[in-house]
């Protein structure tokens, strides 16, 4: 017979003090990063409330220009029509130019063949939300946390996300980059390197950056992997230029011409609304130099790229192959949309993945205390819960500073995710965890 149980001796107080189990399982340093986010979007829509009553505009046009509205998407309309001639490289149409790899303009292309690029957009944006949702649930359920807690948080993470919104706002292509790679993260945890090796080349045809995720593989044993990376990047542009027309090297000719308008107009010049929207680390020093001497900087760019480029081989073989999984994936994701020449605001949607992970990796395991973060850790996410969030987005006007804000705040994260003691006390091993 069992004994009648006791009626608990704790005050209201004393059990209002104990968290629950949802709550303590997940790293205090988690719940600062979301707090921050969705502190800064409320701050965000406040400003944005004031900003749109005294000079009489819309609250969403005072966050996001109405200019932007689609506008990533919608300037190809009068260019896609030539698409598989030579027109579509036309530098005399008034219309945005296509800079894009060769890769790019398969879904682009897509896009509008049935005249309804917005819908077939919102269609494509509103599925990759719904197989994230399930993923990220799935792979927080299986690793402790309830699947009601799990779906909760992973809602409010994309809820509160500002580059996930600024993505769906312009219609950008980097919709196609975020998820390819994330679906080449996904496999790199699962445990499936070569389909993993095989995304990432993929993204790389799309845009260059995701070239970086590469760097997963540790070289000494993994350099097959990497070099299917490079293969199926390689043969992807290929396809993509073959698909382009009208052959292969009219297109890289095109392609070529456009990049150097692209390179003049923007990487040499300095224009208002680049200190929103761009976090490079380019960016920050091209605002520099030019503000300080007064003139375009046509040298910088290639002065950046034989600098950087020996720096970034260097700094992977030397540190980054050796960091473990979580660590590694956080490093290369921020070298990914910092490092690169331009970088817009919506890319920093890639750095949802190793935030994940890296949660993954630090979640309670059975009775014990949550683990305690190192303090390169939790700076970390503090830096990403403010990159994340939506006030440094505003603008006056067509300027801003945000854009150097989160330049500075994505260089601390990279030198945290470099630190030896970054996952010191984070009670795990650093291995990757089946999503």
């Amino acid at each position: 017979m069992l004994a009648p149980s006791r009626p608990s001796t704790d005050s209201p107080v004393q059990r209002w003090r104990i968290p629950p189990l949802w709550i303590s399982t997940i790293p205090s340093a988690f719940w600062l990063l979301w707090g921050i986010t969705l502190a800064l979007d409320v701050c965000a829509l406040v400003v944005g409330y004031v900003t749109a009553h005294t000079q009489h505009l819309q609250v969403s046009t005072a966050i996001l220009p109405a200019l932007h509205r689609y506008a990533d998407l919608l300037g190809f309309y009068r260019r896609i029509g030539d698409y598989g001639t030579a027109a579509f490289f036309s530098q005399t149409i008034t219309t945005d130019l296509f800079n894009y790899p060769a890769l790019m303009a398969v879904p682009l292309h897509w896009l509008f063949a049935a005249h309804t690029p917005l819908q077939r957009y919102s269609t494509c944006f509103a599925l990759w939300i719904a197989l994230l949702l399930f993923i990220s649930v799935r792979a927080l359920s299986r690793n402790g946390l309830p699947t009601a807690t799990a779906l909760g948080i992973t809602a409010l993470v994309l809820a509160t996300n500002f580059p996930i919104h600024l993505l769906y706002f312009t219609n950008n292509l980097e919709l196609f980059v975020w998820a390819v790679v994330a679906l080449g993260v996904c496999s790199y945890c699962m445990g499936y390197p070569w389909l993993a090796a095989a995304c990432f080349g993929v993204g790389a045809a799309l845009k260059y950056y995701p070239l970086a995720l590469l760097g997963l593989f540790p070289f000494r044993r993994n350099w097959l992997k990497i070099l299917l990376g490079l293969v199926t990047a390689f043969l992807a542009n290929l396809l993509g230029l073959a698909l382009m027309g009208p052959t292969i090297t009219e297109a890289h000719n095109g392609l070529q011409a456009s990049r150097e308008v692209f390179a003049e107009q923007y990487l040499s010049q300095w224009r208002p609304i680049d200190s929103t929207y761009d976090h490079s680390l380019f960016g920050l020093l091209k605002s520099a130099i030019i503000h300080s001497t007064h003139h375009p900087a046509p040298w910088l760019l290639a002065w950046y790229i034989a600098v950087a480029l020996p720096l970034l081989l260097l700094l992977y073989f030397l540190r980054i192959q050796f960091l473990p999984t979580p660590q590694r994936l956080l490093a290369l994701s921020v070298i990914a949309v910092w490092v690169m020449p331009i970088s817009q605001d919506y890319t920093l949607v890639l750095l949802l993945a190793p935030v994940l992970v890296l949660l993954l990796n630090t979640l309670r395991r059975g009775d014990g205390p949550a683990p305690d973060l190192s303090r390169p850790f939790r700076v970390a996410l503090l830096c990403l819960g403010i990159v994340f969030g939506a006030l440094t987005f505003l603008t006056v006007g067509l300027s801003g500073f945000g854009g150097y804000i989160r330049a500075v705040l994505l260089g601390v994260i990279l030198a945290c995710s470099l630190r030896r003691d970054f996952l010191a006390t984070a009670g795990h091993n650093g291995e990757p965890v089946s999503a």
